[in-house]
C-alpha cells in the first residue's frame, strides 16, 4: 500500500494486491471511491491542483492516469511505460510524469497530454523512488541496487552527478 494524503480529511492510496487506487476520507477512515488501475499498482502522485493522479502498475508495466472529480475517480488513460514501474513524481501542472523503471535502470519521462512515453533517462542500478525539487529544475532518483541516487537536470535531463 502506498498512501498519499493531500488534505486534512483526504488521502490517495494504491493497492498492490488488487491494482486499486482509492480516494479514502480521513475523517471516515473509509474509500470514498475506488478503481482498478492495473496489476501491482506500486505508488501513486497528484497533481499541484489535485484534478489529476498517476499510479505505477509494476506487473504489467503501466501508468494509470486517473481524473479527480469531487469525491469521484475516472482512470482516463494507460501509458505503457516499461519493464518493472516503480516510483512516481508529477510535475506541478500535472503534464509530465517521471516514472522510475527498476527493470530498465532508467527513468521514463511520459508527456500525460499525449499518453507516451516522450524519453528514458539512464540512472543506477533498479531505481524505486524518484522526487522533483520545488522549482521542478531537478529529479532525484533513489536506486536500491546500487545503493545511490542519480541527480539529473530538467528539462535536459543531464547528469548532475
Amino acid at each position: 500500500v502506498d498512501v498519499l494524503p493531500f488534505s486534512a480529511a483526504r488521502a490517495l492510496s494504491v493497492h498492490r494486491a488488487s491494482g486499486s487506487l482509492a480516494l479514502v476520507s480521513l475523517d471516515q477512515g473509509r474509500p470514498l471511491a475506488e478503481i482498478p488501475v492495473g496489476a501491482g499498482a506500486f505508488a501513486v502522485a497528484l497533481s499541484a491542483d489535485r484534478s489529476r493522479a498517476v499510479a505505477t502498475c509494476r506487473d504489467d508495466g503501466t501508468l494509470a492516469v486517473v481524473a479527480l472529480r469531487g469525491d469521484t475517480l475516472e482512470r482516463t488513460a494507460s501509458v505503457a511505460v516499461g519493464p518493472e514501474p516503480r516510483g512516481v513524481a508529477l510535475a506541478r501542472d500535472g503534464r509530465r510524469a517521471y516514472v522510475a523503471l527498476a527493470g530498465a535502470d532508467a527513468v521514463a519521462e511520459v508527456d500525460l497530454d499525449a499518453g507516451r512515453v516522450v524519453r528514458r533517462l539512464p540512472v543506477g542500478v533498479e531505481p524505486w523512488h524518484v522526487a522533483l525539487s520545488p522549482d521542478q529544475k531537478t529529479l532525484v532518483v533513489g536506486n536500491t541496487r546500487s545503493r545511490d541516487a542519480t541527480v539529473l537536470a530538467l528539462p535536459s535531463g543531464a547528469l548532475r552527478h
